[in-house]
């Protein structure tokens, strides 16, 4: 008996061992696989993984196929990822951690990829597939990006619904709910994602509730409800990152704390955003409106500062002060902003944004003073001076005569390519060395600013009690701070043109236009130029002289084939009587005598479809002299392209003894309506001559109008806050007035400066700074145009 004991116990040993060691393998594989996948060796832990889930017999078998999954994307295997990941999703009852991670894969893998049936083949790669069919290229970047939104907004509401499972759960087998870490880290990701894709939904609905009648509900956010994809955007935002107060279960907070700051980021782009829609015109109403929007009670600072004042101690609380304090500043409240980088100071001594915020402090609180004399102004009244102050309460004003011409006619100066005649800096230098320049002082005064002690810059035109002719150094000082400006007060007038070939300054009264003989004038040329080894020098040509008896001074100007960005500059005096101009850039055009023009214009302006054009260009060539003469026998290639684009006319034509050339062309009857495009190419001649020109014109199917409307206003320039009266008229084109007629009118206001030049050939013909360009937009009908509307 105790024989067969022993010989049965024997063999049950050794059964025993043909189990246990297979066990034994395998747990050793998987120890193997753990170990690689928490190193992040993702491929070694997918071969492991993948012979441990072969060998069979795994507890926690959608543990192993979840990291598999996961390997497989890590290891970038996109479209085995894919499969591997919702097969896993198929069948898993914790779903939140799959979904999670399909979200997270769709914004890496490759969106560019190809296309065989039903099969998508993801990245450059071209895939090798047996039967006839072609693969076909396709871009799934719209299509992955919503994806990313689906899986993220599934695992939310899954892992909510795990998150209760999870803790009545009596289950046997494994249980894979998302951690409150990985929860938290859901939460961040979806919220960051959500403005991407829905920034755009979610203004339309506002604008669609507010065309409709609608009134804007206020935001509300409801944390004792499960999250719900029909929310709006900013409901779902803000949601998300309160949620995570909830979810954190740290002892340090630190995951709360970067909810706080994200929240606030947040709202701060969204009521930036949002305020810019909520400013609205009324056309009905004739009245800005401000429209309401959700959460536009909220703001960013107190949720800021509610991470500052309960976690004190975390590390980005410094920062998030910082940010406080930014946020004010860039609000332009000053005082608040100086308050919170003071706070930081003195709340976190040693924290590595005390030099910012010491930087900040010392820019909000700095004095600051600059004039601006606003170029020559006219004797007999008193002088203005624009001022500009920051941090001063009174301002101490002095005047001194200057002789300019001993200042800006030094050979130093004058031959300088940098200096220019209007700038105080570099002709006077600092102010202790303008001294040297100083005549007899003529004024001091004080001056008290606006300045009300919110660190804000002040800007005033203040009166100078100068007067009389000539240059006066004015200087501005307060608390150590100062500024100094060069002031002119003359009746001297500079007029300057400048074509190819010369420079002409014309001296006049500026009160009466009478040109002024015997006047001084410097005219200053600069330009560069390439020597023979090609490099690039500044030079200076100077030309000085007098006016003559009808108040011209000209200057030739330096020609040469590298010659290129030559400007020029005038200075005239007589006695105390000055006038300067800055730096005129006009091109560089070396000496290429041959080149051409071509002048292209048609019979009419617009046509109607089946209308005949006839259309004409003129061709001429620059010779010696400036002089332009007719390009004779030049064969010229002539083109019409319509709106879409599409050549409807190509000709080449030969111009005549006259450099003329002509044609015509049908429109035919379905042209479509628009602007077209006449073009006109002269294709290189012996003379390397190359050339091109073109005009335009519109075809619209339009009828004469029955009526014309006239307004009648004011001649003369009137000032602020006098009454303008127009009078509008509409007769028919027979003579009779249009009587009960709904007449609507808009006015604008804009900016007006005078300009003049000087007469040019042809210029009723081409366009020069805008004088005879063709006006290719509508006529300004019913409100349309530019300028501000007044009423």
């Amino acid at each position: 008996m105790k024989r067969w004991t022993l010989a049965f116990l024997c063999l049950a040993l050794v059964m025993l061992t043909f189990l246990v060691v297979p066990a034994q393998a395998q747990g050793d594989a998987l120890k193997d696989a753990d170990a690689a996948w928490n190193e992040k060796s993702y491929a070694r832990a997918l071969e492991l993984y993948r012979k441990a889930l072969n060998a069979g017999n795994v507890r926690d078998r959608e543990e192993i196929e979840y990291r598999i999954a996961v390997s497989l994307g890590k290891t970038q295997k996109w479209d085995e990822a894919i499969t591997a990941a919702n097969a896993l999703l198929g069948k898993t009852e914790w779903k939140a951690r799959v979904l999670y991670w399909l979200g997270r894969l769709h914004t890496v893998v490759p969106h560019e990829g190809y296309k065989v049936g039903g099969k998508t083949y993801r990245g450059q790669d071209y895939p090798k597939v047996a039967g006839a069919e072609k693969p076909a290229a396709i871009y799934l970047g719209e299509e992955d990006a919503q994806a990313t939104l689906d899986f993220f907004e599934q695992a939310k509401i899954q892992a909510q619904i795990e998150r209760r499972k999870a803790q009545v759960s009596r289950y046997s087998t494994p249980i894979h709910p998302l951690s409150s870490e990985e929860e938290i880290d859901l939460n961040f990701d979806l919220a960051a994602y959500l403005p991407t894709r829905e920034q755009a939904k979610f203004i339309e609905a506002l604008d669609k509730a507010w065309k409709d009648g609608r009134k804007t509900v206020v935001g509300n956010v409801d944390n004792s409800k499960p999250y719900d994809p029909k929310w709006n955007l900013p409901t779902k935002v803000l949601y998300l990152y309160n949620e995570i107060k909830t979810l954190d279960n740290t002892r340090d907070k630190h995951d709360t704390v970067l909810s706080l700051l994200a929240k606030g980021m947040f709202l701060r782009a969204y009521r930036q955003h949002m305020d810019s829609w909520a400013q609205w015109h009324d056309e009905a109403k004739k009245t800005n409106i401000t429209r309401p929007y959700p959460f536009d009670e909220l703001d960013a600072i107190p949720v800021w500062r509610e991470a500052v004042k309960n976690y004190p101690r975390d590390p980005i609380a410094d920062r998030i002060l910082i940010l406080i304090a930014q946020t004010h500043q860039q609000n332009n409240d000053l005082i608040k902003a100086l308050a919170v980088y003071q706070e930081l100071i003195q709340k976190y001594p040693k924290s590595k944004w005390i030099s910012d915020a010491r930087a900040n402090i010392q820019q909000i609180t700095k004095r600051e003073i600059s004039l601006d004399t606003m170029g020559q102004q006219p004797p007999d009244k008193a002088a203005k001076i624009n001022l500009n102050t920051r941090n001063l309460k009174t301002i101490k004003f002095t005047a001194y005569r200057v002789q300019l011409e001993k200042v800006l006619t030094q050979p130093d100066k004058l031959n300088d390519f940098g200096i220019q005649f209007t700038e105080w800096q570099r002709n006077f230098g600092s102010i202790a060395n303008a001294r040297q320049f100083f005549g007899e002082k003529v004024a001091d005064w004080n001056f008290k600013t606006k300045d009300k002690g919110n660190y804000q810059g002040v800007y005033e035109t203040i009166d100078t009690p100068l007067k009389e002719l000539g240059a006066y150094a004015v200087i501005a000082e307060s608390a150590n701070v100062r500024s100094a400006r060069l002031l002119i007060i003359s009746d001297l007038a500079i007029l300057k043109k400048t074509d190819r070939d010369e420079a002409l300054a014309f001296i006049a009264d500026a009160r009466t236009g009478a040109p002024v003989n015997g006047a001084n004038v410097i005219l200053k040329e600069t330009y560069g130029d390439f020597d023979n080894q090609n490099n690039d020098r500044e030079r200076v040509s100077i030309a000085r002289g007098q006016s003559g008896e009808v108040g011209f001074f000209t200057k030739k100007l330096v020609k040469g084939h590298n010659i290129y960005s030559q400007n020029v500059q005038a200075f005239a005096w007589m006695g105390n009587r000055y006038a300067m101009t800055g730096r005129t850039y006009y091109g560089g055009y070396g000496d290429n005598q041959e080149e051409a023009k071509v002048y292209s214009y048609t019979d009419r302006p617009v046509y109607r479809p089946t209308q005949k054009i006839y259309f004409r260009q003129i061709l001429t060539r620059r010779v010696t002299g400036g002089d332009q003469e007719p390009m004779k026998g030049v064969p010229v290639r002539v083109t019409i392209n319509n709106p879409k684009g599409e050549e409807i006319y190509k000709q080449t034509l030969t111009s005549s003894e006259f450099g003329t050339i002509n044609g015509e062309f049908v429109l035919p009857t379905e042209t479509p309506l628009g602007e077209y495009h006449v073009q006109a190419y002269v294709e290189q001649t012996k003379q390397n001559v190359a050339a091109s020109g073109g005009s335009r014109f519109r075809v619209e199917e339009y009828k004469r109008p029955e009526f014309q409307v006239t307004i009648d206003a004011p001649d003369l320039a009137v000032k602020p806050g006098e009454t303008v009266a127009a009078k509008i008229n509409a007769k028919y084109y027979f003579g009779s007035p249009v009587p009960n007629a709904t007449v609507k009118y808009t006015v604008r206001r804009s900016s007006w400066w005078a300009n003049y030049h000087f007469p040019h050939p042809y210029e009723w013909l081409y366009s020069y700074w805008g004088v005879g360009d063709y006006d290719t937009g509508r006529r300004n009908i019913g409100g349309e145009g530019a300028g501000e509307i007044i009423k």
